[in-house]
């Protein structure tokens, strides 16, 4: 009680999930897949993501195979008709192969690179958020033989269904790497 009132916290209800006056915010077009799927599947109860094996064991995983520069390891635990959204490049590689093959990329590319994972969020019906600071140190663009350090914070979602990636969306700011590779 404060000053003699009752103080009720506020608690997410979804009552109104289908109701059109009154909707539930995770309905609104603004909010991704990402946050309705990490928001309980309270509408749907979808099988197919609630049969889900352990989540944050595969985000470990994988992210143990990034650390390692491991591209089979994280081809394996793709799906095969997995997608990989970089959202900030709007750029979205279809099937485990072609996932691995851009992290190969990337690991030629950036050869010290390692992420450094702040925390993991674990959703109902297999999705996962992974906070993390991506490390590495970038060659200079003029091919001077100077090389940059790179500190990129971001988040990572990640679906699991039946132990494996689904699909993946990786969120962090392309004009904070630009200003730290140029």
């Amino acid at each position: 009680m404060q000053g003699g009132r009752t103080t009720r916290r506020w608690k997410p209800s979804h009552r109104n999930c289908d109701d059109r006056k009154h909707p539930c915010p995770c309905r609104s077009p603004a909010t991704s897949l990402w946050a309705r799927t990490l928001h309980a599947g309270h509408r749907t109860g979808d099988a197919r993501m609630s049969s889900a094996s352990n989540p944050t064991e595969v985000a470990k995983k994988l992210y143990a195979a990034y650390d390692e520069h491991n591209h089979d390891t994280i081809r394996k635990l793709y799906c095969d008709d997995a997608t990989h959204d970089e959202v900030s490049q709007l750029r979205t590689r279809q099937g485990a192969a072609e996932i691995a093959l851009g992290m190969q990329k990337l690991f030629a590319w950036l050869p010290d690179i390692w992420w450094e994972v702040k925390a993991m969020v674990a959703g109902d019906h297999g999705a996962i958020a992974v906070v993390y600071i991506m490390h590495a140190t970038a060659p200079q663009k003029n091919g001077a033989a100077k090389t940059k350090a790179i500190s990129l914070r971001g988040v990572q979602i990640i679906e699991v269904v039946d132990g494996r990636i689904r699909r993946s969306e990786d969120y962090w700011d392309a004009a904070t790497f630009q200003r730290q590779i140029s």
